[in-house]
């Protein structure tokens, strides 16, 4: 229904609703957003449209080069208001998808980041391999740059069979432990670390403080 969907009332105005130009601006400007999505036919909400005489936060977006979805369907139905979560990995969301296109110019237009998470990633893991020779301690840990784990095991990890010779109950102990630091790692023995380019060495070598502290407690 096209006039429910414009909020036309009976004398032909139009009442739809829609985004202030402050609520846009604070999701590009404070949120750092990639995209904005609505389920109406325009940006500006029919009232800001006809105050300012313009589409003013149509033409906020679009100045600044990012991407909006329109007419968004059944958002009652997805959370927080209804029972439909999406939880996919880049799994066609539209925003998922606008946020991994920028992601990729990022990486195109910075290519010292990936010299940053190597020397990152070297910080971290060849610091918990420190650590464990220290404290005597015979875990594994495996890393590629800045991608890695430390297995609970004194076996050598080369696939899912010896990983899961792992000990998954002292792994927990250590999950919870660091998560009560602060520390949020995944919460599986078989889930990996993911160091990113926000990740700081002040916040990595804190970690390793805290990883230190985790194994002299044992």
């Amino acid at each position: 229904d096209m006039d429910a969907l414009s909020g036309t009332g009976e004398d032909g105005s139009e009442n739809f609703p829609g985004w202030s130009l402050e609520a846009v601006k604070y999701i590009y400007e404070t949120r750092s957003a990639a995209a904005n999505g609505h389920e109406t036919l325009d940006t500006d909400a029919a009232a800001v449209a006809e105050a300012a005489g313009d589409l003013v936060c149509e033409r906020y977006v679009l100045d600044k080069g990012k991407l909006q979805v329109e007419l968004l369907k059944n958002l009652d139905q997805v959370a927080p208001a209804g029972a439909v979560y999406q939880a996919g990995t880049l799994s066609g969301n539209p925003v998922a998808m606008a946020a991994g296109l920028v992601q990729l110019r990022t990486l195109w237009e910075d290519q010292e980041i990936y010299t940053r998470l190597c020397r990152k990633g070297e910080m971290l893991f060849d610091g918990i391999r420190k650590i464990l020779l220290k404290k005597g301690i015979e875990y594994q840990v495996n890393s590629v740059a800045s991608l890695g784990c430390m297995f609970f095991t004194e076996h050598p990890v080369t696939d899912y069979a010896t990983a899961k010779q792992s000990d998954t109950k002292a792994f927990s102990e250590y999950f919870r432990y660091m998560l009560n630091q602060g520390i949020h790692m995944a919460p599986s023995q078989f889930e990996a670390i993911f160091l990113s380019d926000a990740h700081t060495e002040e916040e990595i070598g804190e970690t390793l403080d805290v990883i230190e502290g985790y194994f002299s407690s044992i």
